[in-house]
């Protein structure tokens, strides 16, 4: 048994807009249950067929990023859609939801989410191997 086995490694993603590197922990079963408590879903249904809730995975994913300094609450001025001037405060999870500005942003989070989970629950990854088999029958 290696040392990798018994603690997953952290796995990292880039958000273009500000081209900084964040690193997510493995999930544990405090992560599963705080899942199911909050977002009301296992971690699991957050994907459903070929689709991703991403405002439950960006949640999901800001609770396991190690340094959250960038997500600290802002408070600014801006304007609604009537134009009227209001004072809007934003932090955590939504602000991490403003930065993501792309598709590959998200391809990226999910990349480093899918290794994440791999190790932290093999089955998934048992299922995802047997999809890549699947895969290269079919080509």
């Amino acid at each position: 048994m290696n040392l990798e086995d018994i603690k997953p490694p952290r796995s990292s993603f880039k958000l273009s807009s500000n081209n900084k590197e964040y690193f997510i922990r493995p999930f544990t079963l405090e992560d599963e249950i705080w899942a199911k408590n909050t977002l009301g879903d296992d971690i699991d249904n957050i994907f459903r067929g070929d689709s991703v809730d991403f405002d439950q995975f960006t949640r999901l994913i800001y609770r396991v990023i190690g340094d959250k300094s960038d997500f600290k609450k802002v408070t600014s001025t801006t304007y609604d859609d009537d134009g009227d001037e209001i004072e809007l405060s934003i932090g955590g999870y939504k602000k991490f939801q403003t930065m993501v500005y792309n598709m590959d942003d998200k391809i990226s989070i999910l990349k480093a989410f899918n290794e994440v989970m791999a190790k932290s629950r093999p089955e998934i990854k048992a299922g995802m191997d047997v999809k890549d088999t699947n895969d290269k029958k079919k080509g």
